[in-house]
């Protein structure tokens, strides 16, 4: 495996200028069943997205625009309320189509221009600065797309970014795989409790 020298300046690259897409999503009206999959705050948390806590469209719903279904490596921003503005989570996979609502933000990375799960990763890293762009009054700040469009991302060369993004996703699956370990643990010691 090759060394790379992280001591020289890698370039910084405004967010904008590396994404095809940074925009909200929808303010759909919801349904119990039928739709399509809308993930809101609440599904993004640890840098996962849950989908236990997503809705649906309704039936009457207008047909959510093609570039706000998301897309594998789209990353997602929360973007309003204390507590909950700047936590970040980029999608690996969904089970069906999904979108996100409109307190939530879908970056979506450029692959031409930087490689999207290492993309992934900075932004996680970048979470307490982004949290530090809101703007507005206490319980009701906002994440401005422009902002966000501004924050700056170290781009290091695409075998770097390759290699940086290939070892935190190792760790990453394995602290994935631990999670749900520690689940499907606890839930038999749920169960192990309660026979008795």
């Amino acid at each position: 495996m090759e060394r790379w020298d992280m001591a020289g300046e890698w370039q910084l690259e405004s967010l904008g200028e590396l994404c095809l897409l940074i925009n909200r999503g929808i303010a759909p009206a919801y349904t119990e069943q039928g739709g399509i999959l809308v993930i809101n705050q609440k599904c993004i948390r640890d840098h996962r997205v849950s989908l236990a806590e997503a809705k649906r469209t309704g039936p009457k719903a207008k047909r959510v625009p093609e570039d706000r279904l998301l897309r594998p490596f789209d990353v997602l921003v929360n973007s309003t309320g204390v507590g909950t503005l700047g936590r970040v989570a980029q999608v690996k996979k969904l089970p069906e189509p999904a979108t996100v609502d409109s307190h939530v933000t879908i970056v979506r990375p450029d692959p031409e221009k930087i490689y999207p799960r290492y993309l992934g990763f900075v932004l996680e890293f970048k979470q307490p600065e982004i949290e530090a762009l809101a703007e507005g009054s206490t319980g009701q700040i906002e994440l401005p797309r422009a902002r966000l469009r501004e924050l700056e991302v170290p781009v290091p060369p695409l075998p770097v970014q390759r290699a940086i993004a290939h070892i935190l996703g190792t760790l990453d699956d394995k602290i994935e795989l631990l999670r749900r370990m520690n689940e499907t643990l606890e839930a038999m010691a749920r169960a192990l409790f309660k026979s008795w």
